[in-house]
């Protein structure tokens, strides 16, 4: 998982989080569990989009240095949890098969 981190913009995000967040510098993984890096996210309003692109530092090549799939969101209300897999655009609501 290395550099790679959370490019996260929208009125959800902690203010102080987003403030933190730069294209040089996404916000970084919180552990890695069961092969999964896991980014536990500051919230202010659980009802608004939480939106993001998963990057390296500065990276903007896709596949090699941003994931497929561009700007993604989701509701933190209705999907306190989201899964990407690596290459896959895909926004999972629950653990995908792997």
């Amino acid at each position: 998982y290395g550099d790679w981190g959370l490019h996260m913009w929208g009125d959800a995000v902690d203010p102080a989080v987003l403030a933190q967040i730069a294209w040089d510098n996404p916000w970084p993984p919180t552990r890695v569990e069961d092969g999964w890096a896991e980014y536990d996210i500051p919230l202010v309003n659980d009802e608004a989009p939480v939106n993001f692109i998963m990057h390296l530092p500065s990276g903007d090549s896709v596949p090699d240095t941003r994931e497929p799939g561009g700007d993604r969101s989701f509701l933190p209300i209705n999907s306190p949890e989201v899964w990407i897999v690596q290459g896959d655009p895909t926004v999972y609501t629950s653990p995908p098969t792997p």
